[in-house]
């Protein structure tokens, strides 16, 4: 029995490990720092194809990455390109409620979008982010150049 409850207390201190990292993860997005990501007029007259970044105020690793990673492929691949614009949002600055709301955006998040038509490409990119930065770049290309082409 007692080897038993030396198992359990394992088992335990391994969820309780787990659970603290998890928080901590999820927390360091939280929308609470100083970054100024103040929605420009955004005029799809002008731009018929803008590549949102949306993130909080408190930024993670994962999401300066991944910002970072989006502006280099936007600069790289559409600096030319007037139909082709980069847009960071801070979602938690009141005005930017209106964009934020009309995505659904309730955390960091990747967009690529027209006038009538979005797609959220954060669930493809978020997990490797760290591991397949071409991927991502590849990710956010085909997306611009569908929207490019219709």
């Amino acid at each position: 029995m007692r080897r038993r409850n030396v198992f359990n207390a394992k088992v335990l201190a391994y969820k309780t490990l787990f659970a603290i990292i998890a928080a901590l993860i999820f927390t360091s997005c939280n929308p609470k720092s100083e970054n100024k990501g103040q929605a420009e007029e955004i005029n799809f007259e002008k731009t018929k194809v803008a590549v949102f970044y949306f993130h909080g105020k408190m930024r993670c690793p994962t999401c300066n990455e991944l910002e970072k990673i989006t502006r280099e492929t936007v600069g790289e691949y559409y600096s030319d390109n007037d139909d082709v614009k980069f847009y960071e949002i801070d979602f938690s600055l009141k005005e930017n409620q209106e964009l934020t709301n009309k995505y659904e955006v309730a955390f960091s998040s990747l967009i690529i979008a027209t006038k009538d038509e979005h797609i959220d490409i954060s669930m493809e990119t978020f997990p490797i982010v760290f591991s397949d930065k071409n991927q991502i770049k590849e990710l956010i290309i085909n997306e611009v150049n569908n929207y490019l082409n219709n």
